[in-house]
């Protein structure tokens, strides 16, 4: 996400994935700076968390996956906070 494309990616384009019935993860990464935002289905309810600190978790279990924010901006040259 830039921040010429942010209100898109907030707005329209979240209504579009979360209308997708087989989606169960969308998640919208912050280029500029350590934030990302993280929509997860359960059943037909969406949940959202942001995540920011270097050893915040974002687990995609159905993909047998998960990864920290440092893990996902290494290399990247953007600051990232520490955990809290």
């Amino acid at each position: 996400m830039s921040p010429g494309t942010a209100g898109n990616d907030l707005r329209e384009k979240l209504l579009a994935y979360t209308a997708i019935p087989s989606l169960r993860h969308y998640l919208i990464i912050n280029q500029a700076k350590a934030e990302e935002f993280h929509y997860q289905r359960s059943g037909s309810e969406w949940t959202d968390v942001t995540l920011t600190a270097a050893d915040d978790m974002i687990l995609l279990p159905e993909l047998g996956f998960s990864f920290t924010v440092a893990d996902l901006y290494a290399e990247s040259g953007v600051a990232i906070p520490e955990g809290e």
